[in-house]
């Protein structure tokens, strides 16, 4: 076997161990970016599909791969902390220098940088989705991620609603979560049961 599978698989083990914010549905382990990017590849597809969207899919899932590479370096960030969010910027700019001279992961690179540029409609699409997943993911497991945060409905749209609607074709989906979130108050700060 060639030695850059090996690396390569070694990369994408370390890649599951980068954990999130929130939790897999119905367990206390905290889903990985294994898990969110296939997700989000596969939630990106099916809209595509579904929505009848001029976007080019190839494109779309490879930016929804390698979206999250980055924090193989650089960490996963809390949007939810402002600690975190502080220092993002630069863990990711480091953390994509790493990524570009990596052996294996460097032929990755164009997308990652395409990617962080939002460089096409395709890339502001995926951007934005992944925005949303974990907030629909939040409501539909009933998770007190937002609680546990401190956050109220008005922040966390302060948040995300920029980066949410980046794409004209995540705008919907947007709105509909944010009419979601209205029916769900227990899920937030300053719910009174």
């Amino acid at each position: 076997m060639q030695n850059h599978l090996f690396d390569l698989m070694q990369c994408l083990i370390d890649f599951q161990h980068v954990e999130r914010v929130i939790n897999v549905p119905g367990t206390d382990r905290k889903e990985n970016d294994t898990e969110h990017s296939y997700n989000l590849a596969i939630a990106a597809w099916i809209i595509i599909l579904k929505d009848n969207l001029p976007l080019d899919i190839g494109k779309v899932l490879r930016y929804a791969l390698v979206h999250d590479l980055v924090e193989l370096y650089a960490g996963d960030s809390n949007a939810l902390s402002a600690s975190e969010t502080a220092t993002k910027a630069e863990r990711e700019a480091a953390g994509l220098q790493r990524l570009e001279a990596h052996p294996v992961l460097g032929v990755l690179y164009p997308y990652i940088h395409a990617y962080e540029n939002r460089s096409d409609e395709e890339a502001k699409f995926v951007y934005s989705l992944d925005k949303i997943l974990p907030g629909l993911e939040i409501i539909l497991s009933k998770q007190k991620t937002w609680i546990e945060h401190n956050i109220s409905p008005q922040q966390w749209q302060a948040i995300f609603k920029e980066k949410a609607t980046l794409s004209l074709y995540t705008q919907p989906y947007f709105e509909a979560l944010i009419d979601t979130q209205a029916k769900h108050p227990e899920l937030f700060l300053g719910h009174k049961d």
